[in-house]
Parts: structure tokens; C-alpha cells; sequence
């Protein structure tokens, strides 16, 4: 037989247990609405890196049928542009942080500020990543690469 402590019988201890149950389910509540919250604003980014991820894929799956060159030269072109393609993303997600902050803070028209002028520079850096893209096959007999492995990665590039 387990002893018992004095003043605490079993009906004071299930009347603990509820309070401490209460007060999980008063700390959760907040947590499960900003999941919601969260999930409900970041699902259409994920989609759209899943497709990007998908279209890698697929492109890498079906040259891989054509041969070890094209596969390669999908593989070369994917991290070239990569690469070129992080500038264009710095920049957005910059633009992301400020118009964030300027949201928040109820300065509205500096939002629309900060959106123009990140617009017009990655308009102007989209000029030359997208000049490079076009340019794949050049550019990668410039850094060395094989010349059937950059022909292959200029159908990506282009």
C-alpha cells in the first residue's frame, strides 16, 4: 500500500491534473493558431520550390536516357544557373524583409517604395543573369568544361 501525504486525498489530486491540463490547452491554443497562420502563408512558396525541384528532375531523368553527356550537361546548367539566378533571389528576398518591416509598421507608401525600387533593380541584374543563361554553352567552354557536356547544357541554359 503506497502511503498517502497529508491533505492530499485522491479527488485534490485529480483537481491538479485538470488545472495543469487546462493551462496546456490555454498555452497550445496560440501555438495552433500561428501553425495555422504560418501554414496557411508559406504552402504556395513550397509548391512552387517542389515544382522547381520537379522540373530539375524530370529534365536530369530524361536526358539521362540520351546519354551520360546530356545528363551531365543538364547537371552543368542546373548549377550554372543556380548560381547566376542567386543574385536575382538575394535581391527578392531583401525586398521581402523590407517591405515586411515597412508593412508592420504601418508605413504603407514606403512599402510601395521599397517595392519599385527592388522591381527596377532586378530588372536591371535580370538583364545579365538572363543574358548568362543564354549564353551557357559559352561561358562554360570559358570556365572549362567538356564541349559536348556545354552543347548538351545549352538547351538547358536557352
Amino acid at each position: 500500500m503506497v502511503p498517502r501525504s497529508p491533505g492530499r486525498g485522491p479527488r485534490e489530486f485529480s483537481v491538479q491534473v485538470d488545472q495543469e491540463e487546462e493551462n496546456d490547452q490555454q498555452l497550445l491554443a496560440p501555438l495552433a493558431s500561428e501553425f495555422s497562420i504560418f501554414l496557411s502563408i508559406s504552402w504556395p512558396i513550397a509548391l512552387s520550390m517542389f515544382c522547381r525541384l520537379v522540373m530539375a528532375l524530370t529534365d536530369a531523368s530524361i536526358l539521362g536516357y540520351l546519354g551520360t553527356e546530356f545528363l551531365a550537361g543538364c547537371s552543368v546548367a542546373w548549377v550554372w544557373m543556380d548560381i547566376t539566378g542567386t543574385f536575382s533571389w538575394s535581391l527578392i528576398d531583401a525586398l521581402n524583409t523590407l517591405c515586411s518591416q515597412a508593412f508592420g509598421a504601418g508605413q504603407y507608401k514606403l512599402v510601395g517604395r521599397w517595392l519599385h525600387i527592388a522591381l527596377l533593380i532586378c530588372s536591371i541584374v535580370s538583364i545579365p543573369v538572363g543574358l548568362s543563361w543564354f549564353l551557357t554553352e559559352k561561358v562554360l567552354l570559358l570556365l572549362g568544361v567538356d564541349a559536348r557536356t556545354a552543347y548538351a547544357s545549352s538547351f538547358i541554359g536557352e
